[in-house]
């Protein structure tokens, strides 16, 4: 897994207080009989990583238990709740460059755009993408100072699963490495294949059946299997009580 360059430097400059992997749970602050209160996180924070591509069943597959997971989100937590703020701000510029950007687009479609706006639409479409950029890679450092917490193995894992994003329909057993985008394809259709098949009554092709066993024989999807079903139930009833607000 890539790290990031300079993090501590990065962190100081976009204002998060990232956590490091060897940095100890804090107290936080106890109840009056002396205990810390369950670890509780804000919606927002849940739906950044979800973006990221960190979810549950993919922290399982990683091979990581409900308390490895807990104890990083809890050292994050404050790290966390700023990137959210960051996230917002990252989201605003999208949000309005695209709106400009689409208006652009439309004007000089109609034929009434003047000299300037076609120049302007040239501009703003490169301003976009490199926004675009910015808020991907922001999220990416907020993904990898995660990982911090996390072993090496786990921590690449993560970081395939949420490069792989783009396939989330695909379980995540099936995304825990890199693969070709004619790859990505062939087994989305093999998936959708079976599940058409087998909804319909019908015996599933040979060269699919084939094809998935091959699949499901290679060790790194069976050891990913094997890992969330494992941990899924512990890691996915952290998570719910985590974010129950």
């Amino acid at each position: 897994m890539k790290k990031p360059i300079a993090f501590a430097s990065l962190a100081m400059i976009l204002g998060l207080r990232l956590a490091f992997a060897n940095t100890e749970i804090g107290g936080g602050i106890e109840h009056e009989s002396g205990e810390t209160p369950p670890l509780t996180m804000d919606a927002d924070v849940e739906v950044m990583l979800l973006r990221i591509g960190i979810t549950p069943d993919g922290l399982a597959a990683a091979g990581l238990n409900s308390t490895t997971v807990q104890a990083a989100l809890a050292n994050e937590h404050a790290a966390l709740d700023d990137a959210t703020a960051l996230l917002v701000a990252h989201d605003g510029t999208c949000s309005t460059l695209k709106v400009e950007v689409d208006g652009l687009r439309r004007l000089i479609g109609s034929g009434e755009a003047s000299a300037d706006e076609i120049a302007r639409m040239a501009i703003a479409k490169v301003e976009l993408a490199s926004a675009t950029n910015a808020r991907q890679t922001f999220l990416m450092t907020v993904c990898m100072a995660l990982c911090e917490h996390f072993n090496g193995t786990a921590a690449t894992c993560i970081d395939q699963l949420a490069s792989s994003k783009r396939w989330k329909t695909i379980p995540v057993e099936y995304r825990t490495q890199e693969r070709t985008e004619a790859q990505w394809i062939e087994i989305r259709n093999a998936l959708a294949a079976k599940r058409t098949h087998e909804k319909a009554g019908l015996a599933v092709p040979e060269e699919v059946t084939q094809f998935l066993a091959t699949l499901n024989s290679d060790q790194q999807v069976a050891t990913a299997t094997s890992s969330c079903n494992s941990n899924l139930p512990g890691v996915d009833a952290m998570w719910q009580s985590v974010f129950a607000n």
